[in-house]
């Protein structure tokens, strides 16, 4: 059947419209495949005839093939969930090409419930690739340095359900397995893994998750860290250096019903040279005069108790549901399972890492097997980059945390402070800039054991600068 061309521009503009083609068959009685074919053929080869049309026409049909390009994208891009090779995403930038080839291979090696992951990339490569500053080459958005704006928020922030978690693990597991296939090296055992100056920038932003088809929380982030980050320094201001400074705090607690967190003393209590001690004088009511007693002027002292837990409260993950009856409390002795720590704003996870092994020697029940195996990964690769043989799998595990504990406090000692050594540590500087290549080369050459004690050995087995760690007591045969 034909069709006159200025039907099939009419049909084209009502698309562009807005209306879908399902609609246009329905209206006007022609098939669905029709109208996109039409629509198809005007943007790649232009006027349908040129011959019968006016200059003030070809400039209008002009314009409508500016708009039938982009609700043509639009269309394609309804289709994600079947586009496996994922072209349409070159529509809206070319310089993605390198991530979209290397999710069409990861989607080859999904077997099951592959529907969720191509619908899960397709809504990564929408709202947070395309719509966002995100470096287009991979290599650069898995750098350390990177850091990528919160993506569970930008695409699941819609989602009322469990699906939402799921569907951004699946994301998670694209970008693991980029670093894994794409950018791993093989040490010396031929398992793969991944150099320290890459990791996956995504991983931070999952949420916890619960168990069961309903949830019993929300799946968001119910406050977003940066608040929580304003509420420490307004609680605590950065430049605070004793109670007397946490103003914000001193009022907050002030309540004229009770006296809040400020309690009568008398005044020869009070210690006005120490900075801790927050105090003020003031008048009292004729009520407080009435019942309780009090003189015209009291002095009263102000507890930090209530302050430095909700402080406490703000710097810990939250591990448990929270109860009327959950509380702060400050152990001095015990296993490390009753400290909880959350580090903020570190460069790097090696500063992390150095201080879970650090606390080994405290707790030495504690099980940091996974802190010093990374710790150990990122060592030997620092090794190798400085001209050495990495060693630290030819150890067990309690060598390694020894060795390693020694390393990173001769790095220390030298840098002048754990965040001075971390580039060291991790290769971005060379070992020679703080001079201690040499006494490194002697130093890491011969390691041995020598009974119950753990040697480093400088030099020759004469040198008489040996230095001697103690060994968790173990039998060796």
């Amino acid at each position: 059947m034909s069709y006159d061309n200025s039907l099939k521009y009419k049909m084209i503009a009502l698309l562009c419209d807005g209306k879908s083609a399902r609609e246009l068959g329905r209206e006007y009685g022609i098939k669905e495949w029709t109208v996109l074919v039409w629509l198809r053929s005007f943007i790649s080869n232009g006027f349908f005839n040129e011959n019968e049309l006016s200059p003030k026409e070809k400039e209008n049909l002009e314009k409508l093939r500016e708009n039938a390009t982009r609700r043509e994208i639009d269309l394609r891009q309804k289709n994600t969930s079947r586009d496996v090779s994922l072209i349409w995403v070159l529509e809206f930038d070319e310089e993605l090409e390198e991530w979209r080839s290397l999710a069409e291979e990861w989607l080859k090696t999904q077997v099951s419930d592959k529907g969720t992951a191509l619908s899960s990339i397709s809504l990564f490569f929408q709202k947070h690739l395309i719509n966002h500053d995100i470096p287009r080459s991979p290599k650069d958005f898995l750098r350390e340095e990177f850091h990528a704006p919160d993506f569970f928020e930008i695409c699941f922030s819609h989602y009322t359900s469990q699906h939402s978690i799921t569907n951004a693990k699946r994301i998670i597991s694209f970008i693991d397995w980029i670093l894994l296939e794409k950018f791993s090296v093989e040490n010396d055992l031929g398992n793969k893994q991944i150099p320290h100056e890459f990791h996956n920038p995504l991983a931070k932003y999952i949420p916890d998750s619960s168990g069961g088809s309903k949830l019993n929380e929300s799946d968001k982030n119910v406050l977003p860290y940066r608040y929580i980050k304003d509420l420490r320094s307004i609680l605590c201001p950065a430049d605070a250096t004793n109670f007397k400074d946490w103003h914000f705090a001193q009022e907050a607690t002030d309540s004229k019903g009770n006296g809040g967190d400020w309690f009568v003393v008398e005044q020869s209590l009070i210690d006005e040279n120490d900075p801790d001690c927050v105090f003020r004088k003031r008048e009292t009511s004729k009520y407080e005069n009435d019942t309780k007693g009090l003189p015209d002027v009291v002095y009263e002292l102000w507890s930090p108790v209530v302050s430095v837990a909700l402080l406490t409260k703000l710097l810990m993950p939250l591990t448990k549901k929270s109860t009327a009856k959950e509380s702060v409390k400050f152990v001095p002795v015990g296993s490390i399972d009753n400290i909880r720590l959350t580090f903020d704003d570190v460069e790097h996870e090696l500063e992390q890492l150095q201080i879970i092994c650090n606390g080994t020697e405290i707790f030495p029940e504690t099980d940091a097997s996974k802190a010093v195996l990374k710790r150990s990964q990122i060592i030997d690769l620092t090794l190798n980059e400085n001209g050495k043989k990495p060693v630290m799998f030819s150890l067990t595990d309690e060598e390694q945390m020894i060795a390693g504990n020694q390393f990173m406090r001769l790095l220390i000692q030298r840098a002048g402070s754990l965040k001075n050594a971390v580039p060291y540590a991790i290769g971005r500087k060379k070992l020679e800039e703080i001079g201690l290549i040499n006494e490194f080369n002697e130093e890491i050459e011969s390691i041995k054991f020598n009974g119950p004690v753990f040697v480093l050995e400088q030099g020759a087995a004469t040198s008489p600068n040996i230095v001697q760690l103690p060994l968790i007591t173990r039998n060796r045969k």
